[in-house]
């Protein structure tokens, strides 16, 4: 393990979702940053008009809870010492359709070697698919939550 107060940067991108004590990692976060040291937290967004998470894509993803709605997030982050600096939603609903239909399409394919072979295959289209958020975003169909964060004393 990292000495106390050993960071003044962190980034903590898609983790919270896939680990049972999310307050363990925060509390982890909060004693290896420097007082006024800032973290930046992404999280799928489950505060929006419809899910993108589906059955499949958490057991293919390994997730433990969906994601968090902001006002959850914000409450997890200001329970363990934390000052909430931004917060932010990205992606919509282009984006987060496009990685719905990658997750089904990948979870046709067992054994686990066949799913790499058509992940490095699709992952170009998928990737321009998702890139055309930028084109309309939407907060009410947006997939992440972006969090930046400082310790306080």
């Amino acid at each position: 393990p990292f000495a106390d107060n050993s960071f003044d940067r962190a980034l903590c991108a898609e983790v919270l979702e896939h680990v049972e004590n999310d307050g363990l990692v925060i509390r982890e976060f909060r004693r290896t940053l420097q007082t006024y040291g800032r973290l930046v937290v992404t999280v799928p967004n489950t505060n929006q008009k419809t899910s993108w998470v589906s059955t499949a894509s958490m057991v293919l993803f390994d997730h433990v809870r969906e994601g968090y709605p902001p006002d959850g997030l914000r409450r997890l982050m200001e329970r363990h010492g934390f000052s909430i600096l931004k917060q932010r939603m990205a992606g919509n609903l282009l984006g987060a359709t496009a990685w719905e239909v990658s997750f089904r399409f990948l979870s046709l394919f067992e054994p686990l070697a066949a799913r790499s072979v058509m992940e490095a295959l699709t992952l170009p289209i998928f990737y321009a698919i998702a890139k055309l958020h930028l084109l309309a975003n939407e907060r009410a169909w947006s997939k992440w939550l972006l969090m930046e964060v400082s310790k306080v004393s």
